[in-house]
């Protein structure tokens, strides 16, 4: 059954899709985010002036694929010296960023990722405190059509 009302959806004109997506996201998603976020005090992204930030020329953008463990630390304190930006799970890494964005989690959708979450992020508020940390609106830069793009924004 819900499969057949996935491929239904997907057939709607463009418009109809979009506002059931929204509707189906404000109905549910919407609120656990907003409750997760404010258990943990992290503002929205879009509500930050990131240029008030910025303490460097470069940027540093921390991935988390396993080439970041091939790091030395001599390497680790050169990028310590300029701005730094960590995503997600990035917390299970020991060198703490200038800058954290986290991706709002579901608890309805990915129960045991959010617990870890959670706890990974209770356990590591102290050494963030000096971060700044942001939610990044999940669903803000996703619900836009292919061939709509220039009206999403």
């Amino acid at each position: 059954m819900i499969n057949l009302l996935k491929a239904a959806a997907k057939s709607l004109p463009y418009p109809i899709f979009l506002r059931l997506f929204y509707l189906k996201y404000f109905v549910s998603d919407l609120r656990g985010e907003e409750r997760t976020r404010k258990n943990l005090g992290i503002p929205l992204l879009s509500e930050s002036n990131l240029e008030s930030y910025k303490q460097s020329d470069t940027l540093f953008i921390l991935g988390s694929g396993s080439s970041v463990n091939a790091i030395s630390g001599e390497r680790w304190q050169v990028i310590a010296k300029h701005d730094t930006v960590g995503f997600n799970f990035w917390l299970f890494h020991p060198f703490v960023p200038k800058m954290y964005f986290i991706e709002a989690i579901s608890l309805a959708e990915q129960p045991a990722v959010y617990a870890t979450y959670q706890e990974l992020a209770k356990r590591r508020a102290s050494d963030y405190s000096e971060t700044l940390r942001r939610l990044v609106e999940r669903h803000a830069h996703r619900a836009c059509h292919p061939h709509r793009r220039q009206e999403c924004r």
